[in-house]
């Protein structure tokens, strides 16, 4: 009980946030509880979890507030369970914490893996065989798993008092101006003026937008119209390389993608192929300073002097020694994996 645990986890709030704003499941949610009854007997029917009475009862609690009234009822589903991993390096018991917002549908829980989240990894105590069976352990590992959780939920007490505006997936305007190639805050549908959009504008159709970028200027087509004309410039080149990508020979060794690039999901397996061909894929789209051919042809060639000159008997490329560095170490595997997850979401996210 004198030790010290590691409790990885990562915030809740915005767990909850990611899954409202996702629109894949914005025909999967229920706003308000409701009761469902069976036309032949009347017998009320169970199925999602805002049907219950318990979610019903929430909601009248909760509008007995004035300024709730109008706010969507967000229960936090948890669960937790120790399992244990095949492969593991040290000690291969973990203890993943899960969460799940409650207004989706029982469905998206079995058709979608990511919509149960693993939120945290919670510690596990260990002791010896005499004082596993005493009362005071199994008292300690109750406190340590209920303060654990008191700490990993303290970012959802501010809502449970408070409502909170937040962004549904089904407000899809932000998706809307990508496709139209509008600017941000102008209309997607419309040329009216972006401080007056009370009234109505010219209806912004693709003929109007070509004919705006080809004789307009970019500052102007921009700022007084709205239009972005990057966007098309991008989605071009972007269909140039799938085109190109798509176009690959069947060859030992090498994965056919015959969609392009164009991926829902990725695999670490999809990265890997995809490189072999992604290079010669975007020739002529970036900026040859960022191909650094120049400098790795360079680099090949003037290496061997370390060689001839018998400054090192033997080179070795420094990518080689690097590896040595990147095994995960039998002590604090989890720490270690989950570090290295979150310095690649970054990466991903920069």
């Amino acid at each position: 009980m004198d030790d010290e645990y590691d409790v990885w986890y990562r915030d809740p709030h915005l767990m909850a946030h990611n899954m409202l704003a996702n629109p894949t499941y914005k025909k999967e949610i229920d706003y308000t509880p409701f009761h469902e009854y069976d036309a032949a007997d009347n017998t009320c029917q169970w199925k999602d979890f805002m049907s219950g009475d318990w979610a019903w009862q929430q909601a009248d609690e909760i509008s007995k507030d004035p300024n709730t009234h109008g706010s969507v009822f967000l229960p936090i589903i948890l669960g937790s369970a120790k399992t244990t991993v095949s492969v593991g390096m040290g000690n291969n018991e973990y203890y993943p914490l899960y969460a799940m917002i409650g207004i989706v549908h029982n469905n998206v829980w079995h058709a979608h893996c990511d919509a149960l989240f693993i939120i945290g990894f919670l510690a596990i105590p260990k002791t010896n065989r005499k004082d596993a069976k005493e009362d005071i352990f199994w008292n300690f590992c109750c406190q340590l798993f209920h303060h654990s959780l008191s700490v990993i939920l303290t970012s959802l007490k501010p809502g449970m008092t408070q409502y909170e505006v937040l962004r549904y997936g089904d407000a899809d305007y932000e998706e809307q101006i990508v496709l139209s190639c509008t600017v941000k805050n102008w209309c997607p549908k419309c040329l009216a003026l972006q401080l007056d959009l009370d009234g109505s504008g010219i209806y912004c159709s693709h003929e109007l937008v070509d004919l705006l970028i080809s004789e307009l200027p970019g500052d102007t087509y921009w700022f007084e119209f709205g239009v972005n004309s990057h966007i098309v410039v991008r989605d071009e080149t972007m269909s140039d390389i799938d085109r190109r990508i798509a176009a690959v020979a069947s060859f030992s060794g090498l994965w056919q993608f015959h969609e392009g690039c164009d991926f829902r999901q990725w695999t670490g397996n999809d990265s890997k192929a995809l490189m072999k061909v992604f290079i010669l894929a975007i020739k002529g789209h970036v900026p040859q300073e960022m191909q650094i051919q120049d400098a790795l042809t360079r680099f090949h060639h003037y290496h061997q002097i370390f060689e001839t000159s018998g400054t090192v008997p033997h080179f070795l490329l420094p990518c080689q020694h690097l590896m040595i560095h990147y095994h995960i170490k039998a002590n604090n595997a989890l720490g270690q994996m989950l570090l290295c997850n979150q310095w690649l979401n970054k990466l991903a996210a920069s």
